[in-house]
């Protein structure tokens, strides 16, 4: 062969210029870790897979806590409303949301600092809520009648799942941060399951009552426009 040294040289710089082009596009593709916190709470993580496309794994979660009471004079109560009567009532509620979403994103136009999104994907989703409600009947002085309670409780559970579609925005404030906003849509079927039950009290449970209920259900929801903002590695 003529031009060892030559041809070395030629596969040197070939050699360079793929790493050099690998490492550009390593760095062009990057992945991102991405928080909701307006108009609902996610993380996300997303995967690039070209300047066009990604990935992206994200997890809603919402939750919600109550716990209150009232007082009542002369209204109606337990067994009976009379001039004099109150009513303390005690309510507490809690709900929790969880729901798990795996979508494909196009980015059908981009800027230097800012692009738009769409997407579509699966989502499985769990949702419970608890209520607990108390009301004591204290009766007139003087009156005959016995002090009286009434307690029910509401516990329901849904679970479902569905296909969300996303269209949103995406604005870079630095080459690593950048802010998001996005509006979704999913349709969803449902399976649903309510129990119930209500235990009335004068001195002993005078009554009582509970059911329990099952379905399914279809349905179309719109979101808010959640907004958050992203952390490119």
């Amino acid at each position: 062969m003529r031009h060892p040294k030559l041809l070395i040289v030629i596969f040197a710089i070939l050699f360079s210029a793929g790493s050099i082009s690998s490492q550009t596009d390593s760095s062009r593709y990057n992945s991102q870790i991405q928080f909701h916190l307006v108009n609902g709470y996610s993380l996300s993580y997303l995967n690039s897979l070209s300047d066009l496309s990604a990935f992206r794994f994200k997890l809603d979660l919402g939750f919600s806590f109550n716990d209150g009471s009232s007082d009542e004079n002369s209204g109606p109560g337990l067994p009976s409303s009379l001039p004099g009567s109150s009513n303390s009532n005690e309510r507490k509620n809690n709900s929790q949301l969880i729901t798990v979403v795996v979508q494909y994103l196009n980015y059908p136009y981009k800027a230097s600092d800012l692009r738009l999104f769409w997407g579509v994907g699966p989502f499985v989703s769990l949702n419970r809520y608890f209520n607990q409600t108390t009301i004591n009947y204290k009766p007139p002085q003087g009156s005959s009648q016995n002090r009286a309670s009434q307690f029910s409780e509401n516990e329901n559970y849904n679970f479902g799942i569905g296909i969300n579609s996303v269209i949103g925005i995406e604005w870079f404030i630095t080459s690593k941060i950048s802010l998001i906003g996005e509006y979704s849509i999913s349709v969803s079927y449902s399976w649903i399951k309510e129990k119930y039950s209500n235990v009335q009290y004068e001195d002993k449970p005078i009554s009582s009552y509970s059911s329990e209920t099952s379905g399914t259900n279809w349905g179309i929801s719109l979101s808010n426009i959640k907004l958050g903002f992203a952390y490119r590695f």
